[in-house]
């Protein structure tokens, strides 16, 4: 199983974790874990590796930057986020998880990081690409 994490690993992040299908199709199945504050869960989806392509594209550029933001949801909505940059090298995420498409069941998250832990989440979601779409 592959992953990456956005944030600091073992406290405010998430991470998500890509499963090797024998099937090629559009969607990945993934397990998202989330820890935010004194909360924690988890759910499992399905991810375009679009969904990823974009995301790694919208990092780069905010990590350039420093300064402004990036969106990311999924196309059935079970993961949905902000990431704003500060100019200074602080970044603050926050966002929505549902287990299911269409489910009540929601986390509301909120966490922030500095740009000292963008070049490790750009370097595992760039492995994913590669490794993905061959």
């Amino acid at each position: 199983m592959t992953s990456f994490t956005l944030g600091e690993h073992g406290t405010d992040c998430f991470t998500i974790h890509i499963k090797e299908s024998n099937q090629r199709t559009e969607y990945w199945p993934v397990t998202v874990e989330i820890k935010s504050g004194g909360f924690s869960g988890q759910f499992k989806a399905e991810f375009l590796l679009q969904d990823l392509t974009r995301l790694y594209a919208d990092l780069q550029r905010l990590h350039h930057d420093l300064l402004g933001s990036l969106t990311f949801h999924t196309l059935e909505a079970q993961l949905e986020f902000e990431m704003v940059g500060d100019g200074r090298g602080h970044f603050e995420v926050t966002g929505i998880a549902r287990d299911k498409q269409g489910s009540q069941n929601e986390l509301f998250f909120c966490f922030a990081f500095d740009q000292t832990f963008v070049p490790t989440t750009l370097g595992e979601l760039d492995d994913i690409i590669s490794q993905f779409s061959s």
